[in-house]
């Protein structure tokens, strides 16, 4: 694969998360003021030390309260035969996979179409396209707070006339209630 085909696989696969509705997540690529393999980085290695099997391997740092602060996705470079069409191991399937690693997505084992199933075969494109159980996931632990809030304030708005004085006033409280439930 040439250089162009790899950065165009990888920017493809973060803006596959990039489009969630709902969730609140942005992934920007690197500029020369970010000094490239300092803070997040992708790389391929020969020297790969795990299973042949293993295709790409995503390891994150984060802060004792689980925020991820950095990431790192190793690509096998060694055995499989990497592709941009379906003519070996896709690489933008499979680092779109990496990249719902990178957000704290793991495995899931019940849905096989899912971006997050934890195997992916040689020819396999529909990977590059998040599964609602992804898309589920990303909402999850990143929610859209201003979405969030302004459906709440709807809701407040909407009701007080029509709801008892009482459930008005809880009708905060219940909607910090789910917001702090949702905070990663």
């Amino acid at each position: 694969l040439s250089g162009r085909q790899q950065r165009e696989a990888v920017r493809e696969a973060f803006e596959a998360w990039n489009r969630v509705h709902g969730a609140d997540i942005e992934f920007v690529e690197a500029t020369d003021d970010v000094p490239k393999g300092k803070v997040n980085s992708i790389f391929w290695t020969k020297d790969w030390a795990y299973d042949r099997g293993i295709v790409a391997l995503t390891s994150t740092w984060s802060t004792p309260e689980g925020a991820i602060e950095r990431f790192q996705i190793a690509i096998n470079a060694r055995d499989p035969q990497w592709s941009i069409d379906g003519k070996g191991m896709d690489l933008q399937n499979a680092m779109t996979h990496e990249v719902g690693h990178v957000l704290g997505l793991d495995h899931t084992d019940e849905h096989r179409e899912a971006t997050m199933y934890a195997t992916a075969v040689e020819g396999e494109l529909s990977k590059r396209e998040l599964h609602w159980d992804d898309q589920d996931g990303v909402q999850f632990l990143y929610p859209d707070l201003s979405e969030l809030e302004g459906e709440w304030l709807t809701l407040n708005c909407s009701s007080a006339s029509l709801a008892p004085a009482w459930l008005t006033s809880f009708l905060p409280f219940i909607a910090l209630m789910r917001r702090r439930r949702s905070t990663p």
